[in-house]
């Protein structure tokens, strides 16, 4: 296997309705997303489909 480097800075907010702000969050960061959940979780609260509309 080839050596490589990876860097994947975090940023991580708690607040109230931070859910809901989660676009304008995200919005500098381009087009595309990939979404890591548990297995049910999301979509059981309904968070898939509201992350999915934004």
């Amino acid at each position: 296997m080839d050596n490589f480097q990876y860097f994947m800075p975090t940023k991580v907010v708690f607040a109230p309705g931070a859910f809901d702000s989660l676009g304008g969050l995200c919005e500098h960061l381009g087009e595309k997303a990939l979404l890591v959940t548990g297995k049910r979780s999301a979509r059981a609260s309904g968070a898939l489909e509201r992350i999915c509309t934004q």
